[in-house]
C-alpha cells in the first residue's frame, strides 16, 4: 500500500491504479456459463466507451463463435 503524503504525485505502482480507470469487455461463453472470454482492454478517459472498442469486442467474440 502506498504512504505517500500526495497520492496525486505518487510514482508508485499502487497509485497508478488508483488514478487510472481500466475497462475490461468481455462476454460469457454460450456453452460454459462459468467461462468468461475477455475480449479487450483499455484506459477510459470519459464516460463514454468509444464505438471502436465496442466494434472490436463484437468482432472478436464473433471470431471466437466461428471457430
Amino acid at each position: 500500500m502506498c504512504e505517500c503524503a500526495d497520492v496525486q504525485m505518487c510514482k508508485c505502482e499502487y497509485a497508478y491504479y488508483i488514478l487510472k480507470q481500466i475497462r475490461l469487455l468481455a462476454f460469457w461463453a454460450k456453452d460454459n456459463k462459468s467461462l468468461i472470454i475477455c475480449t479487450n482492454g483499455f484506459t477510459k478517459k470519459t464516460q463514454k466507451t468509444h464505438n471502436k472498442q465496442l466494434r472490436l469486442a463484437k468482432n472478436l467474440r464473433d471470431r471466437y463463435y466461428e471457430q
